[in-house]
């Protein structure tokens, strides 16, 4: 399981004027500021002419950080980012759901302008306060911009740090000015269960519609989004509810079950369960067992599995690495798939795959990259239409 928001790919949204990368340019910085502390003599730091000498970089660009007190900006914001704690990220840290909250939202009702600050178009006083108390919970307070003005919509923006958030959400999946079409990130394909599940949930917030006069579904969601985001969302709450949804030319149906479960409370919270994690996996010799970890543990499997999908997610979302198993290869996996479309007589979601598979979705996610990838390329029996 992958961490969120790396620290390399933040630093890599900024566009240095030099020769050199941002990446590049941080390391020379700090590389500087390091070579200049270590020369310095009569506890004064070396100039900027001794430490381009020993480094064999131009003194031009070392000249304002060593004699003065200039950082590039993808050092400055990398460094509020770590204050924030919005970078590096295990799934079952704090920011985590506000930041996914955040970037549903954006995906689905709003857009990171080309100076980097995200904006979240407010058609109604509820929609905003969904989107304030998502800031809130990263400890940022939001502010409304074009209240007044008849031709543009309405926006939620934050108040500070816009522009290291928006590159933030841009890490997470979020198109950048006039990138494209936004589609599901990336980060979704093997995220637990409630990463997922909050994603959906807070597009089903602020884009859908109650439908009064239909005995088989509740409402329709996702009908401003485009048709490939609109497919990839109703694969999305499929594998996270139990009761069916339907896609549709002008959006997903979905039951009264389904915005139950998308909209229901966590009996225990991920952060909370993380914790346990961290309390009770070192009492043994080596990772624990399911059936170890749960004779210790104040929670059962139940929350477990409506939280984070399987146990061992649950561990690498607290940044534990699970027991290794016996290696699978890739003939063996296909054969697995194969079984599983012909038990179901259709292309399993995530969670069917982790119900009736051998194999979780994960280990399929880690030969071919993306679960999608995987559909995609293995062979599988025709299905009766």
């Amino acid at each position: 399981m992958r961490t969120l928001v790396d620290p390399q790919e933040f630093v890599e949204t900024y566009s240095p004027p030099t020769d050199v990368g941002p990446d590049e340019l941080v390391s020379q910085y700090e590389l500087a500021i390091e070579t200049s502390n270590r020369r310095q003599t009569d506890n004064k730091p070396a100039g900027s002419q001794a430490v381009a000498s020993e480094l064999n970089l131009p003194r031009n660009r070392l000249r304002e950080w060593v004699d003065g007190d200039s950082v590039p900006d993808a050092k400055r914001g990398v460094d509020r980012a770590r204050e924030r704690g919005w970078i590096g990220l295990n799934y079952a840290d704090e920011p985590v759901i506000p930041l996914i909250l955040l970037t549903a939202a954006l995906i689905a009702a709003g857009s990171l302008n080309q100076n980097w600050i995200p904006r979240w178009t407010m058609p109604t006083l509820e929609e905003g306060r969904l989107i304030r108390s998502d800031l809130q919970a990263l400890g940022v307070d939001a502010r409304t911009v074009h209240v007044n003005d008849a031709k543009r919509a309405t926006e939620i923006e934050p108040a500070e740090d816009g522009s290291v958030l928006g590159r933030v959400l841009h890490v997470l999946g979020v198109p950048h000015g006039a990138e494209g079409d936004a589609s599901l990130p990336d980060f979704l394909d093997d995220a637990p269960r409630f990463a997922r599940k909050e994603f959906a949930r807070r597009v089903y917030d602020l884009d859908h519609r109650q439908l009064d006069d239909d005995a088989d579904w509740w409402a329709v969601m996702g009908e401003s989004l485009s048709e490939l985001l609109r497919e990839a969302v109703a694969e999305l709450v499929d594998n996270v509810a139990t009761d069916p949804v339907e896609l549709t030319d002008d959006g997903i149906l979905v039951t009264r079950g389904v915005v139950h479960t998308l909209r229901r409370s966590f009996e225990w919270h991920p952060s909370e369960m993380a914790e346990a994690c961290h309390d009770i996996v070192p009492r043994f010799d080596e990772t624990p067992t399911k059936e170890q970890f749960l004779a210790e543990a104040e929670f059962s499997e139940t929350p477990v599995m409506n939280v984070f999908g399987n146990y061992n997610r649950m561990l690498r979302a607290a940044g534990i690495e699970p027991r290794q198993q016996d290696s699978v290869t890739k003939d063996e996996l296909r054969e697995e798939f194969r079984r599983v479309v012909r038990e179901l007589g259709k292309l399993p979601t995530i969670s069917e795959m982790d119900e009736h598979g051998r194999f979780s979705h994960q280990t399929y996610i880690n030969y071919w990259g993306k679960w999608s990838t995987a559909k995609q390329e293995i062979d599988v029996p025709a299905l009766d239409e």
